[in-house]
């Protein structure tokens, strides 16, 4: 027979049964294992925290209205619309440019 969700959680909201552990307190000290698992998930966090970083491109439009990327370096990539639409029409000549000069670009 399926349980419902309500048997998982005591009168006050705590989950009861749901492969949780009691919570720490003065009287239980956390075991090994569970410190394995914390030390894991907090790794675990912080590489996809760094990942998030790294992916995440955001759009605004600033003060003097242009275009701003933010997310590719330390400070956001500006210009105005116009320039980005010329930016972005020759985007596969920046492509192969960027191929046929790989051996001479960085990145990081």
């Amino acid at each position: 027979m399926e349980k419902s969700i309500d048997s998982f959680f005591s009168e006050d909201g705590r989950v009861v049964d749901a492969g949780v552990v009691a919570p720490i307190t003065e009287d239980r000290q956390p075991t090994a294992e569970e410190l394995a698992e914390l030390t894991f998930l907090r790794e675990e966090n912080a590489r996809l925290q760094k990942m998030q970083r790294q992916q995440s491109l955001t759009l605004k439009v600033s003060e003097k209205g242009a275009v701003s990327i933010y997310g590719i370096g330390r400070f956001p990539i500006t210009a105005y619309a116009d320039a980005w639409l010329k930016i972005l029409a020759i985007a596969p000549q920046i492509k192969a440019f960027i191929e046929a000069n790989r051996s001479k670009l960085s990145f990081k």
